[in-house]
């Protein structure tokens, strides 16, 4: 059931599970999937689904980027279900070219309502940056980003999901267009930051595609803690942030506000 983001006890439009029984089916891990609708023997309607998964559980992707900041890249899609055990998933994005960068996560849901997963990201990229100093209106920054973190989410309802985890970040920003007294790179920043955080999703949206009633919330609180300090001014510090949409319709369904 929790591959179609349904528990017991939710209550969906046909519609709507008409919908997801066919974006798990798109995902390409599913062979066969058909369902009905019976009485058992206390003469309550009873949801029973048959699936059969697909003997290929690993895909590749390949495809090619640009943009100004990154410049020119091939990207590469990995991903591969049932990795370590029976209903995990692992995906890696990297991008070779002029700017290295990948993503990988892991995670893992124990077919229950607790899961965890694993998140490591690298990023880097060189840009001219307007500044306000003397001699100078732009320098040349060199940005290194390297991000790991280990979570666990608890799933309450298909609706509503909750996370906590642990990050630890290390960030390198660096210019060669300022002097130094060593005839080495200025550093704006070289540390390590360590960071706890949460985040709360929920979704009431009445179908996947084009909602005409619901609310959908994607927040996020990191609370940084603790840091290398290559500059010595470290204060510990929190980021909130958070995503939400609401959408309604009027006049009989005829008109819907986003």
């Amino acid at each position: 059931m929790k591959k179609i983001g349904i528990q017991i006890g939710d209550e969906i439009s046909y519609e709507e599970f008409n919908n997801r029984m066919q974006s798990v089916t798109y995902q390409g891990t599913i062979e066969r999937m058909s369902y009905r609708i019976d009485k058992n023997e206390n003469s309550e309607w009873v949801l029973k689904i048959d699936i059969k998964e697909s003997k290929v559980h690993s895909f590749l992707k390949i495809g090619v980027h640009y943009d100004p900041l990154y410049q020119t890249g091939v990207l590469l899609n990995g991903t591969s279900y049932h990795f370590l055990q029976k209903n995990d998933v692992i995906s890696a994005d990297v991008v070779v070219g002029d700017n290295l960068r990948y993503n990988v996560n892991y995670f893992s849901d124990n077919g229950g309502v607790f899961g965890y997963g694993l998140n490591a990201r690298y990023n880097t990229f060189s840009d001219n940056v307007a500044v306000d100093i003397e001699g100078y209106n732009k320098i040349n920054i060199d940005y290194t980003d390297f991000t790991e973190n280990i979570y666990a989410e608890a799933v309450f309802t298909s609706k509503l999901a909750f996370g906590l985890g642990v990050e630890h970040k290390y960030i390198n920003a660096n210019t060669e267009t300022l002097e130094t007294e060593y005839d080495e790179p200025y550093y704006m920043d070289k540390s390590h930051y360590f960071n706890t955080f949460g985040y709360l999703k929920a979704d009431t949206f009445d179908r996947s595609y084009y909602p005409k009633h619901g609310m959908s919330l994607n927040a996020s609180y990191d609370v940084y803690i603790a840091s290398s300090d290559f500059n010595n001014d470290f204060k510990p510090f929190s980021q909130l942030k958070f995503d939400y949409r609401v959408v309604g319709s009027f006049l009989q369904d005829k008109l819907t506000l986003d």
